[in-house]
């Protein structure tokens, strides 16, 4: 361009008028070069409409694929897509540019690569086969209330800045206490009020800064630092990373992890016991040290625990310092509606008003009762033993022969296969699979289809090993 000008102007100025001429034409190539940086379609509202509807549609097939059924047996059929996926790593990015494209691209073409490039990609969370972590439930309101929130772009860092967002989220946070039955001092009208955070780990960062504020509120300098250096944060063994990744971001020197004894403090599970914390905070002190925080959980990760929040609290009460309580929703948390700072509360507020507090309540209630039939049939195998009973919607369960190993071969067959998609947890010395339910999407026939993916992958890996036809033989032998 910069050539082109210089090339003009010296043409221009032997021309009677030229100086007029080359004005006029150096106003439109700057007026090229501005519509040359400008973003594409900002200016016409229409130009989402037919994208969006093909997104839809393309939405559309994908949840079909992870849904089909069979059409004669109503039973689960076969997706086109494996649970886990099968790439490796690096298989995407080589199949991607290195570079960004230097021309426009048609949404035809994007939405052509997210269906044959990315989608086999991923780990299908929206599968009804998926199993392994615990599931964000994501529902048709709340991906309206996503889209929404990112077409109103608006960001809420402050009253002014987006009135609506702000007392939203007052209102939805005041809904979540209300439906949860907290007390009164934790609504917005009152000293309390909830916020909407980004993630589990940014609201136990926030937690710690917190508790910190309050054990060191009124020191400064060189008694401020000292006290710092001997603050202590107390968890359990079982008690989830969000707790220790606070504490390296924070620089708190001392994390006081609390062995678990089954059913110690939870029935046939490893909870918290108020007495094992009541001492290690009384040994914590005699050397120095200054507990600050606790941190109890609703549901731990590995087994579904529950901490009794109430005698643990009354722990921390009957201490000099002022002990702050934290507690982890971990995966009891998941059967609230999830909180996720852009207009979020318009999730909240959607799924609200969608289902009600009686649709939400019988989705929790529906997961209860997957997890007691899934149980059921392990049971009814007679292979599978329960490590602890459900809470919620996790099932605990291993093979009752064969070991670590057999147990790790099944789960690496059954992940394989691409039907269904599980991990395990090691928790008291016990290696044990773990069946995480919990989505909108599972029904029954989803939870009869991925125990007869565990038997049958069961069958094939004995039957594929003498030493464990062995064993087969030698545990049911001595069972009758």
């Amino acid at each position: 361009m910069r050539d082109s000008v210089s090339t003009v102007a010296a043409f221009c100025s032997g021309l009677a008028g030229g100086a007029a001429l080359l004005a006029a034409f150096q106003h439109l190539a700057r007026r090229r070069a501005l519509e040359s940086t400008r973003p594409l379609d900002v200016q016409d509202p229409e130009a989402i409409r037919h994208p969006a509807a093909a997104l839809t549609e393309l939405l559309v097939r994908y949840h079909e694929n992870l849904q089909r059924r069979d059409p004669h047996r109503g039973e689960p059929g076969s997706s086109s897509y494996a649970i886990r996926s099968k790439v490796k790593p690096g298989e995407l990015r080589a199949q991607l540019p290195t570079a960004c494209p230097e021309d426009p691209q048609s949404y035809a073409d994007i939405f052509r690569d997210v269906e044959q490039l990315i989608f086999p990609a991923l780990t299908h969370w929206a599968s009804p086969n998926f199993h392994a972590y615990f599931k964000i439930c994501g529902s048709d309101p709340s991906v309206l209330a996503d889209y929404l929130c990112s077409s109103l772009d608006v960001v809420g860092f402050s009253w002014v800045s987006a009135p609506a967002a702000t007392e939203l989220e007052q209102v939805v946070c005041d809904w979540m206490a209300k439906l949860l039955g907290l007390p009164e001092c934790f609504l917005t009208s009152s000293s309390g009020g909830g916020v909407i955070q980004g993630s589990a780990s940014e609201s136990a960062l926030c937690a710690l800064i917190a508790a910190r504020h309050a054990a060191l509120e009124g020191l400064e300098g060189t008694e401020r630092e000292e006290k710092a250096a001997k603050l202590v944060v107390y968890v359990s063994d079982q008690t989830h990373a969000i707790a220790e990744k606070g504490c390296m971001v924070l620089d708190i020197p001392h994390l006081r992890v609390v062995p678990t004894i089954r059913g110690k403090a939870d029935s046939d599970n490893y909870g918290l016991a108020p007495d094992d914390v009541a001492r290690a905070m009384a040994e914590d002190r005699a050397k120095g040290l200054v507990p600050f925080c606790l941190m109890p959980t609703l549901g731990t990760t590995s087994t579904t625990a529950i901490d009794p929040l109430r005698k643990l609290v009354a722990v921390a009460r009957e201490q000099p310092e002022h002990v702050w309580v934290h507690l982890d929703g971990a995966y009891g948390g998941a059967a609230a509606v999830p909180l996720g700072r852009r207009f979020r509360a318009l999730k909240l507020w959607f799924t609200f008003r969608r289902f009600g507090a009686t649709g939400l309540r019988a989705h929790i209630r529906q997961s209860v009762a997957l997890a007691r039939q899934a149980e059921e049939l392990l049971e009814k195998d007679g292979r599978f033993k329960l490590f602890v009973r459900a809470r919620m919607g996790l099932v605990c369960f291993y093979v009752t022969f064969g070991g670590r190993e057999l147990n790790e071969a099944l789960l690496r067959r059954v992940n394989e296969s691409g039907k269904a998609f599980l991990i395990h947890s090691v928790v008291d010395g016990v290696h044990f699979l773990r069946l995480a339910i919990g989505g909108l999407e599972v029904d029954t026939w989803h939870i009869e289809n991925v125990v007869n993916v565990l038997s049958e992958a069961l069958t094939d890996v004995i039957d594929e090993n003498p030493k464990w036809q062995e064993l087969q033989r030698e545990t049911f032998a001595s069972a009758a």
